[in-house]
């Protein structure tokens, strides 16, 4: 069970390592690791923390090829929309590669929920998302994104089922490939791994860099 009041989590003495660089990872691990990234920067009131992870045009949903000025728009609406958001990762990412060290495929199963106060409506459900992944100066960036809603409920809250995500949501830390109990704040992901071996999941925890709350993975 979460604790009642934020745990402070402690950094690990390993060096830093930016999950957009390789630095030495597997493919695997690095496109892996990108994609959790992308998922929890998506649950930021941040749009430039989506942003950044985009190429400079995507093949982005029915759009056809749009711009980082396009992408940037559809965020904020969504934001404004939907201020309180909760996405996870269900199963394994499916990764593909398809040109070495240039272009690769992930394929995920995404659990969404996402509710609005003002507009009294929440919403949650189940995306298939594909990812098109190509690197740009080195660091993996989406260049194409395509999903399809596989099933999805909606009702107001206050008739909210029991097991819907809570009124107040905060994201997940970041796994990482192949260090059972160590993450990357979700918030400063670049800033070195965080040891959370000692806490449960779902424990809200005090990112050591930023003092905001993250929930252990």
């Amino acid at each position: 069970m979460p604790s009642s009041s934020p745990e402070i989590a402690t950094t690990s003495p390993a060096p830093e390592q930016a999950p957009l660089l390789k630095n030495g990872r597997t493919w695997q691990a690095w496109i892996g690791d990108f994609v959790r990234q992308f998922v929890a920067a998506n649950q930021l009131k941040d749009a430039n923390a989506s942003i950044a992870l985009y190429a400079p045009t995507v093949d982005y949903f029915d759009d056809h090829q749009a711009d980082q000025a396009f992408i940037r728009r559809d965020v904020e609406k969504y934001n404004d929309r939907w201020p309180i958001r909760h996405d996870e990762i269900e199963g394994d990412i499916h990764l593909q590669e398809k040109v070495p060290d240039q272009q690769y495929l992930a394929k995920f199963q995404l659990n969404f929920y996402a509710e609005s106060t003002p507009r009294s409506i929440w919403t949650k459900g189940q995306f298939a998302i594909d990812l098109d992944i190509t690197i740009v100066d080195g660091m993996p960036k989406i260049s194409g994104i395509r999903q399809k809603l596989v099933h999805q409920q909606k009702g107001k809250p206050g008739g909210t089922p029991a097991n819907n995500a809570p009124r107040k949501s905060y994201a997940y830390g970041i796994p990482i490939q192949g260090k059972p109990g160590f993450v990357h704040s979700p918030y400063a992901p670049s800033k070195g791994e965080i040891d959370i071996r000692r806490y449960r999941k779902g424990t809200q925890l005090k990112c050591p860099f930023t003092g905001k709350i993250f929930i252990a993975p």
